[in-house]
This record gives C-alpha cells, structure tokens and sequence, in this order.
C-alpha cells in the first residue's frame, strides 16, 4: 500500500483591507436583503422564530439605517420566541429598547457583550 502524500498544513493568510471591506460589504447587503424581505413578506417573517444579531465593532460609520431597518422588521415577527445579541453595550441598548417597544412574548433573551476586532469578525462569522 503507498503512502499518502502529505503537505505541510496552510496556515491562512491575513485578511488584506481590501478583503474586510468586500466582506463588510457582502455581509451589509446580506443583511439588508434578509430584513427587507421580512418587512416586506409576512409569511416568510412567520416563520422566523429566532433571531441573532451579531454587530461587530466600527469605528467609524453609524448603524442607525441598520437599526431602522431592525426596528421596522421586529414588529413583523409575530413567531419570534428566541432572541441572541452580541455587540457593544451602546448597540445593545438600542436593540433592547426596539424589542420592549414590540408585544412578543419571548421565551429566550441571550445578551453577549463582545469586544472582536474586524479580522476575528471574518474568521468566527465568516461562514455564516
């Protein structure tokens, strides 16, 4: 029986800024589209039962059309039993005040305050 070849592990390469910003951008409209359509499709929206909202860490920039857009998709949730929530305190304010603003009876509220950096952002939630 020959031997396997083996090759010496690929140890991944650093993100380059071009990179981060092509994913920052994909991961944005992503997230756009999916809020869209629940704001706009009632039956897709029924369906969703739990949400997770992971807010990485910027700089510079403000989340306030995201956070608008959160808003006005929360209340088309009627199924939402499970929430998760990991970003700053300052976000995570603003998300709590949205959800105590809706009338679903939650099961589930899962709050992490995460501090990650952009390249730890793309290697933890880069598949999802």
């Amino acid at each position: 029986m020959p031997f396997p070849l083996s090759f010496p592990p690929r140890t991944p390469r650093p993100p380059t800024p071009a990179t981060l910003a092509a994913h920052e951008k994909r991961e944005s409209q992503r997230s756009a589209d999916i809020l869209t359509r629940i704001i706009t499709d009632t039956t897709f929206a029924s369906h969703v039962r739990t949400l997770r909202v992971f807010v990485p860490i910027r700089e510079s920039g403000s989340l306030s059309f995201q956070m608008g857009m959160l808003s006005n998709a929360l209340p088309k949730l009627e199924n939402l039993k499970n929430v998760h929530c990991a970003m700053r305190w300052k976000d995570m304010y603003t998300v709590l005040r949205i959800l105590e603003t809706i009338s679903h009876r939650l099961t589930g509220l899962s709050l992490a305050y995460v501090v990650f950096t952009r390249i730890s952002l793309i290697y933890k939630f880069g598949g999802r």
